[in-house]
């Protein structure tokens, strides 16, 4: 029996496959991600590529990889989380069986209750420490150019955080644009030590699918 299109994506959903959810710009960070050992990871990227899409199927990827998992979410100022990031979680979660996640905006976390993993989104601005928690294989933080306190969430809350579950491959990707501030840690110190661990990537207008040749003029 042939599926509808609804089943088939019904069924990648409960498998955990949902890569077909990105686009060739969103695959090529992906790639990016799977080829370095680094701790920290890096994209830049121009606006609207989709990069709030990217993190939170990346969050998702790992609460489903991972059961009992909690993923960190930072975004740069708590108002985000509301005016933001929440409503691309609606979007990226349309097409998702209900029975698979349950969308908290008060609590500000989606939980996935079959495999008992979540995201707990936190604001970087309210609380620099809200990366803390146990067993926290990834960090996203979101919008990182405009992060105050870069350097202190990473070198005193996550690193002493993955030292402790350096077999779970933690990771910490800081995703954004190029900062308005030429020596905001971003552009600078993170780049070059993303660079370094070949754990950065930029990408342009030129690299956006989703765009028309007349859009990108």
């Amino acid at each position: 029996m042939k599926l509808t299109r609804k089943q088939l994506q019904d069924e990648l959903w409960r498998r955990g496959e949902i890569s077909w959810k990105l686009h060739s710009g969103q695959l090529r960070i992906l790639e990016m991600l799977n080829e370095t050992d680094s701790w920290v990871a890096m994209d830049m990227c121009g606006r609207q590529l989709g990069k709030t899409i990217f993190n939170l199927f990346l969050a998702t990827s790992k609460c489903f990889q991972l059961p009992g998992t909690v993923v960190k979410y930072g975004s740069a100022h708590y108002e985000d989380l509301q005016n933001f990031i929440f409503p691309k979680a609606f979007e990226f979660f349309k097409d998702c069986p209900s029975d698979l996640v349950d969308i908290s905006e008060s609590r500000k976390e989606i939980v996935f209750p079959m495999h008992n993993s979540k995201i707990d989104f936190f604001g970087c601005d309210r609380n620099p420490d809200g990366a803390r928690g146990p067993t926290i294989p990834l960090v996203i933080l979101d919008e990182a150019q405009n992060i105050q306190k870069l350097r202190y969430i990473y070198y005193d809350v996550i690193v002493p955080m993955f030292i402790h579950m350096q077999h779970l491959k933690p990771k910490c990707l800081m995703s954004g644009t190029p900062p308005d501030s030429p020596d905001h840690a971003f552009s600078t110190f993170f780049k070059d030590v993303a660079t370094k661990r070949n754990a950065f990537i930029k990408l342009t207008i030129d690299d956006n699918p989703l765009l028309t040749q007349e859009q990108r003029q």
